[in-house]
């Protein structure tokens, strides 16, 4: 029997219930001349494990000979050697959990003291290596850098309710550590640190491959390797991990010791069906599809239009089915945010869609009520590969870019690997109804590692000079020969190409009028043009970000956003559309407005401006004129106007709306760690203020803290 015909006879539930002990000997006999096809077939025969009673003894050795001793239990150990095997692969500290064979590899090279850099696929349990080198207790001090926020609350929620007794877990930089302490930051709040993390004793770095720069040097990406610079300057051990890539391009410049390990070992398996060919109807083929489906499932989409536009087609069509659950959510949403915001439709009917300009509680309360199975279909951006770690029994991948770009085979494993769960469906099903990438993944380059001839400045300052190439050598020269500004200023705003920050600083040397310049507090109304010209003309070069095109849209809807927030998040964003006067889609609307408050209120905005204000300060000095200080209104921009509490407890799943109620009536605090003690500390049954679906999420919110 050939491969594929075991693999077709394992999806005859008829053949099977007469060839039980046939198809486990045809199994032998693939898994000892292949192991990783017999293990793909081994994972499928676990969907239909129940159909093999009493043949237990067989499937324990097939299961053990594969490594997969996670899909053992007490019930599966017939003799002293499968125990033994069995507990082998328990890591300390973690008396519920087994690893895999491939898992217990690596944890073992890691708890000897060995660097490791790990490319894996999506359902290999990276995260439980992270939880288990934890459960060690061999390190006080550990530093875990992910991609974006929705990640940092992601592994906090799940380091939490593992080590809130063992560790401190610290997400913002302004929170006071303890000798036993870990941080889950971006790059960015890593960087932001006043206070030198001494004694690290472990780091880790989630989804690597972003450390990659191959033609472009991206902003995020040289703060992701000025990060892992500054770590590995601690000599401390690390583990890098991310999905599959082809290798690491040549690190021989490198002084760093690891070892590079690439397995495709996988615990769940998936069948992909590819429907794409020229002229077919893509929405009628995806709403066919999703007819027969009963699972939940992930739709990818390239945008957030295409995502809504495609999910109100399932609503025409009528598949979908709504529930009390959603249709509350969906009730509270309509009168705290907007009416004619899509998410409350699609929510009333079952569906929802999730995407980066979504307020952050309101997309982790989608991916809870998706996992708790009350939502079928969820549409997805890139949202899926960059920010959320879920995954669902199918997977639908409608779209192959991401926003106007064709998106790669890496990308698309990424994608495909979300398909299947452990312990609930070991056989996830992939359907393709657009035209597939290449086959090919990518070499990644970490610049610091392998200093190219032509590195960006704020990463050649940071690295040893007899590693550097004589164009970057005579580049540094120039750097130092300047007097506008300090290498410390340069150093500290590593995501602005240099050029950018000394043509804005001679602007600053050369003004005249020096009240546009020196200001405290609040910017007046010509001191935020200036402000704002400096930002987009200077330090953007006038180039378009994050939908914003010139500085005076800049300076409009940030001074909207301070007039109208101050009411509410559903006034704000009635302003926004009032302004914006586009009657036809409020939808799109609203969620520009969103984006607008995720991408330059809470982060593009204020960190352009401390970084004008570093600049400010260093040119002022040399003027003998006394600077201004931009660092308070940062701060107010950063928190969109609102209260302090309101910023924080977003990344923990408390929508906006609560928080200000909450504290109306009892002021949470102005630290992040004395909110997170006063929320922790509610009385939530005397909160009767608050209905039954805000007492909910909080309650889901504080059991996570």
């Amino acid at each position: 029997m050939n491969l594929s015909d075991l693999k077709k006879n394992l999806g005859d539930d008829d053949y099977i219930n007469q060839h039980q002990f046939l198809i486990l000997s045809e199994l032998w006999k693939v898994m000892y001349t292949n192991i990783d096809s017999g293990r793909d077939l081994l994972i499928r025969l676990l969907e239909k494990k129940k159909m093999f009673a009493g043949y237990e003894k067989i499937l324990t050795s097939l299961l053990e000979f594969a490594g997969l001793f996670q899909y053992l239990d007490d019930n599966d150990l017939f003799s002293t050697a499968d125990q033994l095997a069995y507990e082998c692969h328990r890591p300390e500290g973690l008396d519920n959990i087994i690893l895999h064979s491939e898992q217990m590899n690596i944890y073992q090279r890691l708890l000897d003291g060995e660097n490791i850099v790990l490319s894996a696929p999506t359902s290999f349990g990276k995260s439980l290596l992270i939880d288990a080198m934890i459960a060690s207790k061999k390190y006080n001090k550990i530093v875990i850098i992910v991609p974006t926020i929705a990640l940092i609350s992601e592994t906090r929620v799940r380091i939490t309710n593992r080590f809130r007794n063992d560790y401190k877990i610290i997400t913002h930089s302004s929170q006071c550590f303890e000798d036993k302490t870990i941080w889950i930051f971006t790059q960015e709040r890593y960087l932001e640190l006043d206070t030198e993390i001494k004694e690290v004793d472990f780091f880790v770095i989630d989804e690597f491959y972003k450390l990659n720069c191959n033609e472009t040097y991206e902003d995020r990406a040289i703060l992701l390797n000025k990060a892992f610079l500054k770590l590995c300057s601690s000599k401390a051990q690390f583990l890098l991990i991310g999905p599959n890539i082809e290798a690491l391009k040549d690190t021989q410049k490198s002084n760093l010791n690891y070892s590079f390990i690439r397995t495709d070992f996988h615990t769940v398996v998936a069948d992909v069906e590819n429907y794409y060919h020229k002229g077919f109807d893509r929405d009628k083929k995806c709403i066919e599809i999703a007819k027969d489906l009963k699972e939940p499932t992930i739709i990818y989409c390239k945008s957030q239009n295409s995502s809504n536009e495609l999910a109100n087609k399932f609503i025409e069509n009528k598949i979908v089915k709504s529930n009390l659950e959603t249709t509350n959510f969906a009730s509270w949403l309509e009168k705290n945010y907007h009416e004619e915001w899509n998410l409350v439709k699609l929510l009333k009917n079952g569906i929802a869609i999730h995407h980066g300009s979504l307020p952050r509680a309101v997309s982790h309360r989608i991916l809870s009520l998706f996992n708790k199975g009350f939502i079928k279909f969820l549409f997805c951006t890139s949202t899926i590969i960059e920010g959320v770690n879920t995954s669902a029994k199918n997977i639908i991948i409608y779209d192959n870019k991401i926003a106007t770009k064709n998106f790669d085979m890496f990308t698309f494993n990424n994608i495909k690997g979300r398909a299947g769960r452990m312990f609930k469906a070991f056989v996830g099903k992939v359907y393709v109804l657009c035209k597939p990438p290449q086959p090919d993944l990518p070499i990644v380059n970490i610049p610091v590692l392998t200093i190219p001839e032509q590195i960006p400045l704020s990463l050649a300052m940071e690295l040893p000079k007899e590693k550097l190439s004589d164009f970057s050598l005579e580049q540094l020269k120039k750097l130092h020969a300047q007097n506008l500004l300090d290498i410390s200023t340069i150093k500290r705003n590593s995501f602005i190409p240099v050029e950018r920050m000394i043509k804005v600083a001679n602007n600053y040397n050369e003004s005249k009028n020096i009240d546009n310049i020196v200001w405290y507090e609040s910017p007046n109304n010509n001191q935020m043009n200036f402000v704002c010209r400096q930002i987009f003309d200077g330090l953007l070069d006038n180039n378009p970000k994050d939908k914003i095109f010139n500085s005076f849209q800049l300076k409009k809807y940030l001074s909207d956003l301070q007039k109208s927030v101050k009411y509410g998040i559903n006034n704000y964003l009635k302003e926004w559309i009032n302004n914006k006067n586009n009657s036809e889609n409020i939808s799109k609307s609203i969620d520009d407005a969103f984006d607008f408050m995720r991408q330059w209120a809470e982060f593009n905005f204020p960190r352009y401006l401390l970084a004008l204000n570093d600049i400010q300060k260093d040119v002022l000095k040399r003027r003998k004129i006394t600077p201004g200080d931009y660092s308070a209104f940062a701060t107010e921009v950063k928190r969109c106007f609102l209260p302090m509490s309101v910023t924080i407890l977003e990344e923990y799943g408390l929508p906006a709306p609560i928080t200000i109620k909450i504290d109306k009536n009892r002021h949470l605090g102005d630290e992040v760690d004395e909110i997170l003690f006063n929320l922790r500390n509610l009385k939530i049954e005397k909160l009767d203020y608050l209905k039954e679906v805000e007492k909910s999420i909080l309650i889901e919110v504080i059991e996570n803290l």
